[in-house]
């Protein structure tokens, strides 16, 4: 009983102790908690309330606290906080919650043969992540980026082009733009992870000529991972636009330097690394066609699992690719394969696939030249496929791996002639950037 007397004493001794260290925090908790619920109750919203608009929007909140408190653990956990809980948008319903953007490793993509070892890749993916030309209207793939995201990245771009940066000069990434890089980070989370694969951001406003829609577009490349070149020349933003209208693909043009539609396909293709995201941003659209198509690889994997399985067993098989762009060099590699989920990864185009085999002197077999027929009528089934017309400034991000896109034909007027500057050209222009996560 004496013990007991003396322990209890003991407890209520340091808690009279700690009293006054603990009353700075307290403050702090109660400087955060009580605005942001007076603002829940002030402006009530049907999506979930979270602090880090007020935070954003009153960044002397924190200021405050650095009086009230000088503790700098505290003062780091607050930001870190404010950081970590996401915006929830109009464009985009609903929002994640603060753990769910703590985003996962990259996935690692396995050949059939050895991911079958590991989880049952038979098995049908199905809605709502496949997708089809139905089930998509239910489901949402626009983000709103935040008001202090769109601030920081027009400042940023003003900024460059006033000092003269080219896109492909630009070093930037989250430490740089730290409010985009979150806002970012919660789209690949909610859309291009764990929704349709791919998201499309509106333009922003005040960024309006062709140069600055292109810095905008690759300062949102930078924020997600690593912007990775795309040729020979060492670049990591390319324009996308007709080179030479008497030019076909099967005369070695590469896609985005033709005006065809059809093939549809992955970006994945000219070099045997895999990375993750594709950005295309409109800067001019075309007068006539050039409407984006865009497929589910699940429900494309999904259709020939229940309709064509022969041929998908020959998909997860070798191809022959040619690092068209790069070097006259070829590789080999399925066109289907899967990721640690179990799900589907896909890379095409079929033109740089039968121009590796000519090169290299070899025959596609008799099934292989089957499987991809499969794979190509699967790939123009209108109820598989979303159209949309993206408009100038419009950005559509894509999780390469789980999405196939292609266009339809497109014409530039006709007097447009050789292109010299294609930023001031009458032709249609788009800018493609490639990320691949950290």
């Amino acid at each position: 009983l004496g013990f007991r007397r003396v322990l209890f004493r003991s407890i209520i001794f340091s808690g009279f102790l700690a009293l006054p260290s603990a009353i700075p925090s307290l403050f702090a908790f109660l400087a955060i908690f009580l605005p942001s619920l007076s603002l829940l109750f002030l402006f009530p919203t049907s999506t979930p309330f979270c602090i880090q608009p007020y935070i954003h929007t009153h960044p002397g909140s924190l200021n405050m606290l650095s009086k009230v408190t000088s503790r700098p653990l505290l003062l780091q956990g607050l930001r870190c906080f404010a950081s970590a809980v996401p915006v929830a948008t109009p464009a985009m319903k609903p929002s994640t919650s603060p753990a769910a953007l703590r985003l996962p490793p990259r996935l690692s993509v396995f050949p059939a043969q050895k991911a079958a070892a590991k989880m049952n890749i038979n098995k049908p993916i199905g809605a709502p992540r496949a997708w089809n030309s139905a089930s998509i209207a239910k489901l949402n793939f626009k983000y709103e980026l935040s008001q202090a995201a769109v601030r920081e990245m027009r400042d940023c771009v003003k900024d460059l082009i006033r000092r003269g940066v080219s896109v492909n000069e630009v070093q930037a990434g989250p430490q740089t733009l730290p409010a985009l890089a979150r806002d970012m980070e919660e789209m690949e989370q909610t859309l291009l992870l764990e929704g349709p694969a791919f998201a499309i951001l509106d333009p922003v406003p005040g960024i309006d000529s062709a140069e600055e829609r292109c810095m905008a577009a690759f300062l949102q490349t930078a924020v997600m991972g690593e912007p990775i070149v795309q040729n020979a020349e060492g670049m990591r933003a390319i324009l996308v636009y007709d080179r030479d209208r008497n030019r076909k693909m099967r005369d070695g043009q590469r896609y985005h330097q033709s005006h065809e539609g059809g093939s549809i396909h992955s970006d994945n293709v000219n070099t045997e690394a895999l990375w993750d995201y594709l950005l295309l941003t409109c800067l001019r659209p075309a007068p006539i066609g050039g409407e984006t198509i865009l497929l589910s690889t699940l429900a494309v994997h999904d259709y020939i699992l229940t309709h064509a399985p022969q041929a998908l067993e020959v998909l997860r098989g070798n191809f022959l690719w040619e690092c068209r762009g790069f070097d006259s060099s070829t590789y080999e590699c399925p066109i289907v394969m899967y990721n640690d989920r179990g799900e589907p990864v896909v890379r095409y185009l079929r033109p740089y696939i039968e121009a590796a085999y000519k090169l290299s002197g070899r025959e596609l077999s008799a099934a292989q030249v089957w499987a991809m027929d499969v794979l190509d009528a699967c790939c123009e089934l209108s109820e598989l496929q979303l159209r949309i017309f993206v408009g100038p400034g419009q950005t559509v991000v894509m999780n390469d791996l789980q999405l196939l896109h292609g266009r339809t034909s497109f014409v530039d007027p006709m007097n447009a002639g050789p292109v010299v500057n294609p930023y001031v050209a009458s032709t249609r222009l788009f800018q493609r950037t490639w990320v691949k996560k950290g």
